[in-house]
């Protein structure tokens, strides 16, 4: 019995009574509210640009001669700000949240490695367009002074051949 293969394929149950924030019911409802508030923010940022764009085309004269118009944009840049930096803030702690939802689960590392592998491949990539790019920059300069010299033989032959034309007819 102690060999069993069923008993080997039954997932691992943890007992979160110790620290009920490491739950993954827990982490799932959080990740949800951040979902809402990166979505709040970004929906802000959006508003913000606005704002700022349309104060910047406004064909409106202001009291005390645009002073008003900087006072907007300003605030508007202000805002903008804030809300940029509170959605990189947001995104850190959700993927921190994620990260330790994919510990609970067992997906860490299978994530990280496809990560990694889509980073390598990236890399890969870009380093063959690179050398394409240049081998193509070389063969230019390689066939260029064959180029030129193809040029010549065709521009002498063409004027020796209107030359001729002319001294015959």
């Amino acid at each position: 019995m102690i060999l069993n293969r069923n008993n080997r394929n039954l997932p691992v149950k943890r007992d979160y009574n110790f620290d009920p924030y490491k739950s993954p019911e827990f982490l799932t409802k959080k990740i949800r509210d951040i979902d809402i508030q990166i979505s709040q923010t970004s929906t802000s940022i959006f508003q913000a640009q606005n704002v700022r764009i349309r104060t910047l085309f406004s064909e409106k004269n202001y009291f005390l001669g645009g002073f008003h118009r900087r006072i907007i944009e300003s605030s508007a840049s202000n805002s903008l700000r804030w809300h940029q930096s509170r959605l990189i803030q947001l995104n850190s702690e959700r993927n921190l949240l994620q990260d330790e939802l994919d510990r609970i689960n067992g997906k860490f590392w299978i994530k990280k490695a496809r990560k990694t592998f889509f980073w390598i491949v990236y890399l890969i990539l870009f380093i063959l367009i690179g050398f394409i790019f240049f081998m193509g920059i070389f063969t230019a300069i390689y066939i260029l002074p064959f180029a030129i010299i193809l040029a010549t033989i065709f521009f002498m032959l063409n004027r020796a051949g209107k030359s001729i034309y002319k001294r015959y007819f």
